[in-house]
């Protein structure tokens, strides 16, 4: 019986008030999921119009950048 690999997961937020946030993936491993939520490209709820939903960009972790 072998040892189950951790799954590594990486979240960043970006963005806000001041619409100056920027992120980018320039190298990412196999085995590590990278999500991106941001919110300078967020859109409204439509249930709750006062609530954001950030843009969500994911990376699982079978792929390789």
């Amino acid at each position: 019986m072998g040892k189950k690999a951790k799954k590594l997961v990486v979240e960043i937020e970006v963005g806000g008030d001041h619409g100056d946030g920027n992120v980018e993936v320039v190298k990412k491993s196999k085995g590590v999921e990278v999500i991106i939520r941001d919110f300078d490209n967020a859109t409204l709820d439509e249930k709750n119009r006062k609530r954001l939903i950030p843009a969500t960009r994911n990376w699982g972790s079978d792929v390789s950048v």
